[in-house]
């Protein structure tokens, strides 16, 4: 018991720094879902209610992850090529949508507080180290790259990378009994690439299948799909049978986009490739780190070196192989960073909440989704404020979530929080950072029965993703 509320202490910190990460917008995928995404460090003491944060210092875990990266690069790679590109704000929005699932998170850190480290990497010709204008050899692609950043981290790590060139959602479906293994503990899926011709349906429904085999093995490995875009970039030195309009043409049926400040062709369907996947990624609770959402986030708005970003067709060289590895790395930094900062607090954690209702619908909340796909209990100022109600029966270890959004939107306002008529705090939604993510609030009551209240303080808006217990 001792050594499982170890590694899920972990999980308060690591998704405290993580959801930091949601550049975008709103992480919360449905109410409904038994998460843990806190900024808070929850102890249990005698008091009635006790809130304790704990904020990382974000700037200082990414510069420790840039003084690793900087240990990796070769002699004849110029540290101002490689360790600029991915600056801290890619690297967060990369990893934003880590951790989705406290079963997955709490996988992930059994697997890496052990001393010896088993992934597995599942892909296509990307992951096996295709390159299409450069011809140098496997230690430059991105898993042999990922392999000696994390062997900086970790006193022992094997990485078995047993991707195939051409092999699709649909081949891994045919093929998955092959991976599973004993020894693994950590698989990295890559599938984006190949699944470029499929439908979306059919990336749906064979991840389904893959998730399903990989996940359901005795020894209970986490899963991780790493998410990637692609780009037709015209290399000037290239031969001519590397024709980026043409291949763009071949894949898009005469739908290209072209973006001629970086001599770009580009088909829609290389980038929304990983969203098809989402269905199967939040069936699963599979999270994902994705380097096109570190890169190119809104497929409206490229960024300026997306053809430094991605500078081939269906594979990219060797500096794209480097900062695919160190979103990959980063990621299990925060894992890494939240072991060492939690290791043998005796913190109280939920590890199955138990989501709670409204228990009656005052005028000015409702109940919907401002963003799609991101619903909750929302206040919009009019004619009316009535506070919203929840009486709650508090969980056995007596502990009680409201998650809450926060975001630099000009309309979010305050909201008191009252527990039993009596006010506890005061939530502000409104940051001065440009983002829009998830913020928590947890406290602890002896009380087997709780009223709770929101009642709007300042501000036009406010957004309640979900109030737990546990």
């Amino acid at each position: 018991m001792l050594l499982a509320g170890k590694y899920l202490l972990a999980v308060i910190l690591i998704s405290g720094w993580i959801i930091v990460t949601y550049i975008t917008g709103p992480c919360h995928e449905q109410v409904h879902s038994p998460q843990i995404l806190s900024d808070y460090d929850v102890r249990v003491k005698p008091q009635e209610l006790v809130h304790v944060e704990t904020k990382p210092e974000i700037d200082t875990l990414c510069s420790r992850h840039k003084a690793i990266m900087a240990q990796i690069l070769t002699n004849k790679e110029n540290p101002e090529d490689y360790l600029h590109a991915m600056s801290c704000e890619r690297l967060y929005r990369g990893v934003s949508d880590f951790v989705k699932d406290i079963h997955q998170v709490y996988r992930l850190t059994q697997a890496l507080d052990r001393n010896y480290v088993n992934i597995k990497v599942v892909g296509g010709s990307v992951s096996k180290g295709s390159m299409d204008f450069f011809r140098v050899g496997d230690q430059l692609r991105w898993s042999s790259r990922l392999a000696h950043m994390l062997q900086r981290t970790w006193s022992s790590v094997e990485l078995d990378n047993i991707s195939k060139g051409g092999r699709d959602v649909r081949g891994h479906s045919r093929h998955v009994a092959e991976y599973t293994s004993s020894n693994t503990s950590i698989y990295l899926l890559e599938f984006s690439i190949n699944d470029q011709f499929l439908d979306s349906g059919t990336i749906e429904e064979k991840s389904n299948e893959v998730y399903s085999v990989l996940l359901n093995q005795p020894k209970k490995p986490a899963v991780v799909a790493i998410e990637l875009f692609r780009s037709g970039w015209q290399y000037e030195f290239a031969a001519k049978k590397y024709n980026a309009s043409w291949d763009a043409m071949k894949h898009c049926g005469g739908k290209v986009r072209t973006f001629e400040d970086q001599n770009i062709s580009f088909c829609d369907e290389w980038w929304t490739t990983a969203s098809s996947r989402i269905p199967a990624r939040r069936n699963y609770h599979v999270p994902a780190i994705s380097y096109r959402d570190a890169v190119f986030p809104n497929l409206e708005s490229p960024p300026d070196d997306l053809f430094q970003m991605w500078n081939g067709f269906s594979h990219p060289g060797p500096k794209v192989h480097f900062w695919i590895a160190e979103s990959i790395a980063f990621a299990f930094l925060f894992l890494k960073s939240g072991l060492e900062t939690n290791k043998d607090s005796g913190n109280a954690i939920c590890l199955t909440p138990n989501e709670v209702i409204p228990s009656s619908i005052s005028c000015g909340w409702f109940y919907g989704e401002d963003v799609p796909g991101k619903p909750g209990w929302i206040f919009e100022k009019g004619f009316c404020t009535s506070p919203l109600l929840y009486t709650i029966k508090v969980g056995n270890q007596g502990i009680v979530r409201v998650e809450y959004l926060v975001s630099y939107d000009h309309k979010m306002g305050s909201c008191d929080l009252l527990v039993n008529g009596i006010l506890v705090t005061t939530l502000n939604s409104n940051i001065e950072l440009p983002v829009s993510v998830p913020e928590a609030y947890i406290f602890n009551s002896k009380q087997p029965f709780l009223t709770v209240e929101f009642k709007m303080k300042m501000g036009s808006k406010f957004k309640i993703l979900s109030v737990s217990t546990c």
